[in-house]
């Protein structure tokens, strides 16, 4: 059973037929990332998506066992920065978390010391 709404999966099976894509249903569902042994040392990879191409992993190729976490990994934020650019109305994390502490800020009618630690921290970071 999965709760949420991810918009990237990885997928590691050990089964001898392919991930079905739609074996997680849901809107959200824009990208996987799966993952196969084929021998002790490498993976064989997958990879369903609604949108554009990203990297580094990309369908067909395969790896060796000691990269595949992090690639994984890479390519997942990748996927994730894609299917978030591509969304109209994108605002990058960064300013998501500002605007949810100015919204903290306005509901609570004050500014803590550590609000005003993070206000100085976000107003330096690109949005």
């Amino acid at each position: 059973r999965h709760v949420g709404n991810d918009q990237v999966h990885v997928v590691f099976t050990e089964h001898y037929r392919d991930y079905r894509p739609d074996t997680i249903t849901s809107q959200f569902n824009d990208a996987h990332i799966v993952l196969y042994p084929i021998s002790r040392s490498r993976y064989r990879v997958q990879i369903f998506t609604k949108k554009e191409l990203f990297g580094p992993l990309l369908d067909g190729m395969v790896i060796h066992q000691s990269i595949g976490p992090i690639l994984a990994r890479r390519t997942a934020i990748m996927a994730d920065r894609v299917v978030r650019q591509s969304n109209y109305g994108h605002s990058t994390p960064f300013a998501s978390r500002k605007e949810i502490f100015l919204e903290f800020e306005r509901k609570c009618g004050t500014q803590s010391l550590v609000g005003q630690v993070l206000g100085q921290a976000l107003q330096t970071l690109p949005l």
